[in-house]
């Protein structure tokens, strides 16, 4: 891309914009004014005894009812405002104004920033027809970098909202698209990788999630970053401790986790990867607790692993925390296991074993 093309899309970005920004100013302009209303109330107005309430009849609270009324409006027309040009850019299939306008609402700090409804209105099945063109454009490139930025919370960073709501909301391989095109931003920054596996965002997920389930030979970049998130979160853990259907694996099906799990079994019986022992039983550990805790399903010989995983812990801990082995659902306090007998229960009177 040329000097002249770069100047000509940096205008064209800009000129789509300034009708967001103009709804922008406005908003904050009508939250300034309410903010000073209320100032004059709490001065001023009277405060019923019994209730603790300011007097609404009062005409000090008049101006603080109108104020109040032209935020809302001034805040639904920003919304509208921006729920409109994100629409309108992957209509058009406009990736550069779609990233600059998505990543608006998070860029400018405002009261309703990060409400997670924002995402709600934004016509998806339109942005992913977009293709190859979503991702050909400087801002894509620029906000999957800033994924890798230990002074940016990453959290907020467009990218990793979007994996996230798309995630959230069943649209996967949509989800997965976006993580292997910004992974093969970040494979080519130093230390990237490393950076995204110290933060856990639904974009190290994503990636986890890839290494976790891949059973062929030929990873992409999400599931080259996938393997030092995996292999750092294996290395943190003085304990063996992990949330059934953690790294999206609640989004996978049965008989792919139950694969993905062989896959990582027979490495523990072999030996023959490049991944560290700890690492595979870890990697094993996570997938077959989805399964055990998720699905109430499991291989006997995938049982029998993790039955000599977390016995070969015990017996290397034996001055070890009681709760250094923690398998659990986040959404069921019932469904928790702290030793290996716990396990070997668990599996007996809930599970099937196939």
């Amino acid at each position: 891309m040329n000097a002249n093309t770069t100047t000509r899309e940096t205008a064209r970005v800009g000129n789509a914009l300034d009708a967001l920004e103009a709804a922008l100013s406005a908003y904050l302009a009508a939250d300034k004014a309410n903010d000073d209303a209320f100032s004059i109330v709490r001065k001023t107005c009277p405060v019923d005894k019994n209730t603790y309430h300011y007097d609404t009849a009062h005409p000090a609270y008049q101006p603080l009812h109108d104020a109040r009324k032209r935020l809302d409006e001034a805040r639904g027309r920003y919304y509208a405002e921006y729920t409109a040009t994100v629409n309108a850019a992957a209509q058009r299939g406009d990736a550069e104004t779609f990233w600059r306008a998505l990543d608006f609402i998070i860029d400018r700090p405002t009261p309703i920033s990060l409400n997670p409804d924002h995402y709600d209105n934004i016509n998806w099945t339109t942005v992913e027809t977009m293709g190859d063109k979503l991702y050909d454009c400087d801002s894509f490139r620029h906000f999957s970098a800033q994924l890798t930025n230990i002074y940016a919370p990453s959290g907020l960073n467009v990218v990793n909202r979007t994996i996230s709501h798309l995630a959230d909301h069943n649209m996967l391989q949509f989800a997965y698209r976006i993580t292997e095109r910004a992974a093969s931003i970040i494979v080519n920054i130093k230390n990237g990788a490393r950076v995204i596996a110290k933060a856990r965002t639904a974009f190290a997920d994503m990636c986890a999630r890839t290494y976790l389930t891949d059973t062929g030979n030929n990873g992409g970049n999400a599931s080259v970053i996938g393997s030092v998130a995996v292999a750092s979160r294996a290395d943190r853990a003085g304990a063996f401790i992990t949330q059934a259907g953690c790294y999206f694996l609640n989004t996978r099906s049965v008989d792919d986790l139950t694969q993905a799990a062989a896959k990582w079994r027979n490495i523990i019986n072999s030996g023959d990867s490049a991944a560290q022992p700890h690492v595979a039983q870890y990697a094993h550990m996570t997938i077959t607790v989805s399964l055990l805790i998720n699905h109430n399903t499991i291989t006997a010989d995938d049982l029998a692993t993790l039955i000599n995983t977390l016995q070969e812990y015990e017996d290397t801990h034996p001055d070890r925390d009681t709760h250094a082995i923690i398998l659990y659902d986040p959404k069921d306090d019932s469904r928790q296991i702290f030793n290996v007998e716990e396990l070997i229960d668990y599996a007996g009177s809930r599970m099937s074993v196939s």
